[in-house]
């Protein structure tokens, strides 16, 4: 319900772009899985072709907009007519740790549930406030990926925050 009702803000606010015109769906989350998927009950809870072509994006964390988007503009890059709309969606709330370690505290404290929806397109005449004008990845050199780990244990997923993550 929370990526659908961003997904429907979104598409009420594009007043000018049919749901019929949108051909790529790409879903980004890391704390929201389950079967049959949350892109198909997308699809069909907001009203979408069958034919959409869908991508999911997952399990990358916070920086998993950043992908979706530059995967959109990829889309529109090829195919000038295009219509993404790209939704993201945590659930940190289906993994909350009751134990109370520093580590849960602060990730309890730190992360919640939410969705935000955007529509990406290069066709002549759409209007909008924002342009992706390029991006760029880097991974550290570092062994800096053991500063924030989220693990499988028998209470779900533990998430572990280094205090060096603000330094880093």
């Amino acid at each position: 319900p929370l990526a659908r009702s961003a997904a429907e803000r979104c598409l009420e606010q594009a007043k000018a772009v049919a749901r019929e015109a949108i051909a790529h769906l790409v879903v980004v989350s890391c704390t929201g899985f389950f079967a049959p998927g949350l892109d198909i009950l997308l699809v069909r809870a907001l009203g979408l072709r069958g034919d959409v072509q869908r991508q999911i994006i997952g399990f990358m964390g916070c920086y998993a907009a950043f992908n979706a988007l530059r995967a959109a503009d990829s889309i529109c890059q090829a195919q000038p007519d295009a219509v993404v709309l790209v939704v993201c969606v945590e659930l940190c709330s289906l993994h909350y740790q009751r134990e109370m370690n520093m580590d849960n505290i602060v990730a309890n404290t730190l992360f919640a549930d939410g969705a935000a929806a955007v529509l990406l397109t290069r066709r002549a005449g759409a209007q909008g406030c924002l342009s992706l004008i390029d991006s760029e990845s880097q991974l550290a050199a570092d062994d800096s990926q053991q500063q924030m780990t989220w693990t499988v244990t028998d209470t779900g997923f533990q998430m572990a925050l280094s205090s060096e993550i603000p330094e880093s």
